[in-house]
């Protein structure tokens, strides 16, 4: 890692969670006889928090000084990953991304495929607060609208059928609506399996259920 870009991560206070353990995923992957790379960045992060802990509770204590209260600037203390490196540019991604989607929406085609598969929750605000264009504004309103009805509809009838009433009647539509309702609302989540008691997980096995097969088997109803 290059000094400006270690500058970089240290002023961010590190990575985030998710891509923190990505970064180890990796190096375990590149380096199977063992790399250093996410030592030395956890090295540097430790000690730049124990200097950052030792002087904030200083700067605390003696703000606590009836007379220091008011005339001393708050320190500010924040928690690790906090400006992720690899969060700030994929936000400055996925903006530009949404600003051609914009442009692209005038596009009889690509309107469609927005309908048919609106974009998820979070960039649907993000869009509402990069686009500046009233009409754009309006036609993503409808689209994350409607889909969230449905969304809500679905919910609802799959708790209902989760009583002991009604667990018997024929499943429907709902039966994934949990799946489809984080997906809406955060996106996929589906590059990196998560980290457990001390390894990585390994992907599903034959005829476990992913995320890719519920989207297959979504579509091809």
């Amino acid at each position: 890692m290059s000094p400006d870009v270690r500058q970089d991560f240290l002023k961010g206070g590190g990575f985030c969670l998710r891509h923190f353990w990505e970064a180890k995923r990796i190096e375990e992957r590149c380096w199977p006889a063992g790399g250093i790379g996410i030592a030395l960045l956890c090295e540097n992060l430790i000690r730049q928090y124990s200097v950052e802990t030792t002087e904030y509770l200083d700067d605390k204590q003696r703000r606590s000084l009836s007379i220091l209260r008011r005339s001393r600037k708050r320190r500010d203390f924040r928690a690790p990953g906090f400006g992720c490196v690899f969060c700030q540019d994929n936000e400055e991604r996925e903006q530009h991304l949404l600003q051609t989607i914009q442009e692209l929406m005038e596009q009889p085609a690509w309107s469609k495929m927005l309908e048919e598969a609106p974009l998820c929750l979070r960039h649907a605000v993000l869009a509402l607060n990069v686009w500046q264009d009233a009409l754009s504004q309006e036609r993503i309103r409808e689209h994350f609208q409607a889909h969230l009805s449905q969304l809500t509809e679905d919910i609802e009838e799959f708790i209902r059928k989760s009583d002991w009433q009604y667990r018997n009647e024929p499943k429907g539509r709902e039966q994934d609506a949990v799946f489809r309702a984080i997906e809406y609302l955060v996106g996929l989540d589906r590059q990196f399996p998560g980290y457990v008691d001390g390894r990585f997980a390994q992907p599903p096995s034959e005829g476990e259920l992913d995320d890719r097969s519920v989207i297959a088997r979504r579509r091809t109803r």
